[in-house]
C-alpha cells in the first residue's frame, strides 16, 4: 500500500507491521526467491510429509494402484511422483513378514546365514534388508534420495504398484519355502520367454501386460555390481526398463533421462530389448573389466564405474577388479500381468481372452529329442500352467538345473512332476 513520508513524499510497498500481519505472503515471497532446485526439493519433501502423515494406504481392501490408469499413463504418473517409491513401499510387509524377519535376522545373527553383525549391517545397508524393501535414509537436501535411490526398492515400489502389496511381498525371505514364489534363471531362458509372450501377442492382437523382476548379481556380494530393475510388458508390443541405482540416481531421474532421450529409449521393441539382454549375457562372461565392460554397464545400468572408481579409490576399476566381481546370476519372474480400468458398460477387450489351458496336442504326450517331455498328458490345465510359454521355460529350467547339478545332465521325465508340484 502507498504511505506519505513527513516530507510529503509517498512510498509504495509493504511495511514490516504489514507483512508480519502477512505471514504467508512473506514465505511465499522466499520461497520464490529460492534457487529452483531447492524449490523442487522442499515441495517434494512437503508432499512426502503429508502423505506420510495422512498414512494413505494404496494397497488398502487389496487395492493395486495401476488398475486406476490406462497402460498409456503410467510413464507419466510415476516420473512426475517424487514419493512414488517411498510411498508404495513404506506400507510392504505384515505383521506376519515382520515376525518372519525377525526369525530372519535371528539366524543370521547365530551364523545360520551371515558370519558376522558386520555382514548384517552391511546387508541391510546395501540391499534394504532381507526383501529390498526399504529405502535409504540418504541426505534429504538431494532430490534423488527424497525419491529413493536404492534398486531393489525401487523394484519393490514397481510390483507393488502394477501387482498389488501381496505380489510385491511373494518372494520374501520371511515366508516359509512352500509359501514363498521362486524366481527363474538364465539370461536366454528370459530372452526365450519374451519372445514367446511375444509371440502370443501377435497371435492375440493384444500383448500381454507383464511385469518382471529381475535381479543379477556377483559371486561377491560387497563388490557393488549387483543390480535389480523391473522390465514392464505394454500392450502395444513395447517394454520399459525401469531402474534406479543406489547414490547415483533415482526412478524418476531414470525416466526423465528417458524421456528427454526419445521414444526409442523409453518404448523398447522386442529386438531392442533381446539386444539389451544379448549385451548382459556378454557382460557376464568378460575376464576383466574393459573400456568395453564399462561402457556396456553403463548403458544398461545407468553407472560409470570407472568414474565411480575414480571418485572413491581415485584408482581405475580393474586395480581392484577380482573374477568373483564379475555378474554371474540372472534370476528373473513374471510377477503378474497388471490390470487395466474395467471398460464402460462391461464387456471384454479385443484380443483379452486368456490362452487355452495347456492339455497336450490331441490329449496325447509329446516328447522332445531330449528325452523331456513337453506335454505330458493333462497336466497343464491341472496345475493351472495357462500357456506355452510358461510351460516351455519349465523345461529350460529343468534343463538349467540340471547342466548345474552335473557335467551333461538333463532332468527326467520322472523329475518333471515332483517340480511341477
Amino acid at each position: 500500500m502507498a504511505r506519505i513520508k513527513s516530507d510529503g513524499s509517498i512510498v509504495h510497498g509493504t511495511t514490516l507491521s504489514e507483512k508480519a500481519r502477512n505471514p504467508a505472503q512473506a514465505i511465499g515471497d522466499q520461497f520464490f526467491n529460492l534457487p529452483s532446485h531447492w524449490q523442487a526439493l522442499l515441495v517434494a519433501v512437503i508432499v512426502f510429509g503429508v502423505r506420510h502423515f495422512l498414512n494413505p494406504n494404496p494397497f488398502a481392501d487389496g487395492k493395486i494402484p495401476a488398475a486406476s490408469l490406462q497402460p498409456q499413463e503410467h510413464w507419466k504418473r510415476i516420473a512426475n511422483d517424487d514419493s512414488f517409491v517411498r510411498s508404495m513401499t513404506e506400507h510392504l510387509g505384515s505383521t506376519t513378514h515382520r515376525e518372519g524377519h525377525k526369525k530372519f535376522m535371528t539366524n543370521v545373527k547365530n551364523g545360520d546365514r551371515i558370519k558376522d553383525d558386520v555382514d548384517i549391517m552391511l546387508q541391510r545397508l546395501d540391499f534394504g534388508g532381507p526383501d529390498g524393501h526399504v529405502a535409504e535414509r540418504g541426505d534429504w537436501s538431494d532430490i534423488k534420495y527424497v525419491q529413493g535411490t536404492r534398486c531393489s526398492t525401487t523394484r519393490s515400489a514397481l510390483t507393488a504398484y502394477f501387482c498389488g502389496a501381496a505380489v510385491a511381498e511373494n518372494q520374501d525371505k520371511a515366508l516359509e519355502p512352500f509359501q514363498r514364489k521362486h524366481a527363474n534363471f538364465g539370461v536366454q531362458q528370459f530372452a526365450d520367454f519374451l519372445s514367446c509372450r511375444h509371440k502370443q501377442g501377435q497371435t492375440r492382437r493384444s500383448h500381454r501386460r507383464s511385469v518382471y523382476r529381475i535381479g543379477i548379481g556377483c559371486k561377491d556380494i560387497r563388490a557393488g555390481y549387483s543390480h535389480a530393475f523391473s522390465i514392464v510388458a505394454q500392450p502395444d508390443g513395447t517394454f520399459y526398463w525401469l531402474q534406479s541405482f543406489i547414490g547415483h540416481y533415482s526412478l524418476p531421474q531414470w525416466m526423465n533421462q528417458m524421456t528427454a532421450a526419445g521414444p526409442h529409449t523409453a518404448h523398447l521393441t522386442l529386438e531392442e530389448m533381446l539386444a539389451k539382454l544379448e549385451r548382459v549375457e556378454r557382460l557376464m562372461n568378460i575376464q576383466g573389466w574393459t573400456a568395453d565392460a564399462n561402457q556396456a554397464y553403463y548403458e544398461l545400468f545407468g553407472v560409470d564405474k570407472e568414474k565411480e572408481a575414480l571418485q572413491r579409490n581415485k584408482s581405475p576399476v580393474r586395480d581392484a577388479w577380482k573374477p568373483s566381481h564379475r555378474l554371474q546370476y540372472f534370476s528373473w519372474d513374471e510377477a503378474c500381468e497388471y490390470p487395466e480400468p474395467p471398460l464402460e458398460g462391461g464387456g471384454e477387450r479385443e484380443g483379452e481372452a486368456s490362452p487355452e489351458p495347456l492339455t497336450g496336442a490331441d490329449d496325447k504326450e509329446e516328447t522332445s529329442s531330449s528325452s523331456i517331455s513337453t506335454t505330458p498328458k493333462g497336466r497343464g490345465k491341472d496345475l493351472g500352467y495357462a500357456d506355452q510359454c510358461i510351460y516351455e521355460n519349465l523345461l529350460q529350467q529343468l534343463q538349467l538345473h540340471g547342466a548345474a547339478s552335473g557335467p551333461g545332465r538333463q532332468a527326467s521325465k520322472q523329475e518333471m512332476p515332483k517340480l511341477l508340484d
